[in-house]
């Protein structure tokens, strides 16, 4: 493909045109799982663009690892100017990502870091990931309702890595898992298509939060606000489109602008707009209107 075709799809996606979206979702699709193996961590998206198309996959996780070990190397070089401890939790919480978010609840739990382990044992620690922009955290909030701030419970949350490349590689997930075949995210796909749809959202300023109710039988993966009112978002890996949840929670709260991702081109569901996972640009276009 050509430099001018890729510009093409590029700003197909960048002004959110929906219609060209469904004509060209295939190929879009195809540089979305690019996109799930390399990430945005500048040298390798730097390989990528100078070895494609023959991708040297290769050097690109051995970026990611090195990166990856650059940061367990940080999280021990400043051990005697940290708080007693504090580097090997950070390692510990890093490390513990992957399979926080493998959980079908995908809520942070202190206990699965380490065994026994409270808020006030890891709480410094994700602060310091978070300030050093390699984590994101997702707050709970107890009701999804306008302003979303005024409902957080700082109790509950969820946390992501900075970079889907870095949690790909985080995961031992090759690039034939992701590249091969009509999934888009393989075993790991559910992880992966909220991993794709958090840090989006973060890169184009929303502040998402997610909502359970009490006995966790009804969520929204993510809600974000413009100025004006709350947008529930589902995300789905697969082209099974059942969204129970999504579904009770417009009944509920009676909301007006819903959106599911998945991998399946732009659509409307009655109340609800299908938006292709690469697509969380159309999003914000959305609540800028």
């Amino acid at each position: 493909m050509e430099y001018e075709e890729r510009r093409n799809l590029a700003e197909i996606i960048e002004t959110a045109d929906l219609d060209m979206m469904s004509v060209f979702h295939e190929q879009l699709v195809e540089w979305l799982k690019y996109y799930m193996v390399v990430g945005g961590m500048p040298e390798a998206v730097g390989i990528f663009a100078d070895t494609y198309p023959g991708v040297d996959f290769k050097r690109i996780t051995q970026v990611q690892e090195d990166i990856l070990q650059g940061y367990r190397g940080d999280f021990s070089k400043y051990a005697d100017s940290m708080p007693r401890g504090l580097s090997l939790r950070l390692a510990q919480v890093w490390d513990s990502i992957p399979s926080q978010l493998a959980r079908e609840n995908k809520k942070f739990l202190y206990g699965a870091v380490r065994s026994g382990g409270r808020g006030k044992d890891f709480e410094l620690a994700i602060q310091r990931l978070l300030d050093s922009s390699i984590a994101l955290k997702v707050t709970r909030v107890t009701a999804p309702e306008y302003p979303l701030k005024s409902f957080d419970d700082v109790d509950a949350f969820k946390l992501y890595a900075s970079d889907i490349g870095l949690l790909r590689s985080m995961n031992d997930a090759s690039p034939e898992s992701i590249l091969d075949g009509d999934s888009v995210f393989g075993s790991a796909k559910g992880a992966f298509a909220e991993q794709l749809v958090c840090q989006e959202l973060a890169a184009y300023g929303f502040e998402p939060r997610y909502w359970t109710n009490a006995n966790s039988t009804n969520e929204l993966d993510f809600l974000v606000q413009n100025d004006r009112y709350v947008i529930p978002i589902e995300v789905k890996s697969g082209i099974n489109l059942h969204a129970k949840s999504l579904k009770v929670s417009i009944k509920r709260f009676g909301f007006q602008h819903p959106v599911r991702f998945s991998p399946l081109p732009p659509r409307k569901d009655g109340d609800i707009q299908d938006l292709p996972l690469y697509a969380v640009a159309a999003l914000a276009h959305m609540t800028a209107a």
